[in-house]
């Protein structure tokens, strides 16, 4: 059992759809009905009824539905009570983050904040975007920290969400060296040439960002795709060992560059981004404001993580 499927029913319950609900939970609709599925093997009954349209909470669904928020209200005031009895509201921040920026960015910006504020602690969690924006909702976060592109945007209400950006960089296209030096696999546009892709899965951040990217250019490149896979860090190895070109976010692949194992496959075809702090406007703890006024102090400049 976890906590967030009773709030997906409950949301399940309010809308009487999932591609509503999954909306409102900010996660996926596979996801969501993986997860009621997940409850529904729990209770040993059926919650929801699909053969209706709309779809209908069953008579066991609805009992839980209206304890399960009596249980929930009751666990998230003992779990408060618990954090004022430990540290006074909380003196460790828990921070979720993009699997890339939980090797980059992250590590650094709390290290340098808890080496200026050494009474506080951080918990940093690596997670993908729609799981990362499900915690950050839940309160299973009290900071998220992510990238951000107006074509593909982060679902989070700003009325009841801060954001805050930090900096900038660009999802950029690189493959391995070829012996002189220049891409083993270039990017010529208008050419016919196959150019082997490494590509993203479906519905992850970055592979919706290459999208837009590809979009914009009008397809004027032959990607043949030879790979496809979530984790950008795999791709990043992937590419490395000259399987093809994937676009990577350049402080990931910093090193790679710097060392010469991956070299940029064209130009002007990169997306910049932000990477952005975002907190739930409604937390007030005190380790949490303290971060946000430091970081709010140190947004804008690369240099300053």
């Amino acid at each position: 059992m976890q906590l967030k499927w009773i709030k997906d029913l409950l949301a399940l319950a309010q809308t009487r759809s999932f591609s509503r609900a999954a909306e409102a939970r900010h996660i996926t609709q596979s996801a969501l009905s993986r997860r009621i599925q997940a409850l529904e093997a729990w209770a040993g009954v059926a919650l929801v009824d699909r053969s209706n349209h709309p779809l209908s909470i069953t008579e066991a669904g609805m009992v839980l539905c209206e304890q399960g928020q009596t249980a929930l209200t009751m666990l998230l005031d003992i779990r408060s009570a618990m954090q004022q009895l430990h540290g006074g509201g909380g003196s460790t921040i828990r921070v979720v983050a993009g699997h890339s920026l939980s090797l980059t960015c992250a590590p650094r910006l709390l290290s340098r904040f808890c080496q200026d504020h050494p009474a506080f602690k951080t918990r940093v969690v690596a997670a993908n975007v729609n799981d990362s924006v499900a915690m950050l909702y839940d309160g299973q976060a009290d900071l998220m920290v992510g990238y951000y592109h107006p074509q593909v945007p982060t679902l989070l209400d700003p009325d009841n969400f801060h954001s805050l950006r930090l900096y900038s960089e660009s999802l950029i296209p690189l493959c391995a060296p070829a012996p002189d030096g220049a891409a083993l696999h270039p990017i010529v546009r208008g050419s016919r040439e196959p150019v082997p892709y490494l590509a993203y899965s479906p519905g992850t951040f970055f592979g919706r960002v290459a999208s837009v990217i590809l979009r914009q250019q009008n397809r004027q490149v032959n990607l043949e795709n030879r790979y496809e896979g979530e984790m950008a860090m795999l791709l990043m190895s992937m590419a490395a060992d000259r399987h093809g070109v994937a676009w990577l976010p350049e402080s990931l692949a910093s090193r790679h560059l710097a060392e010469g194992r991956l070299v940029r496959a064209a130009d002007g075809w990169d997306a910049p981004m932000e990477v952005r702090a975002y907190c739930a406007a409604g937390n007030g703890s005190p380790a949490l404001q303290a971060l946000w006024q430091w970081l709010e102090g140190r947004s804008g400049a690369t240099g300053a993580w």
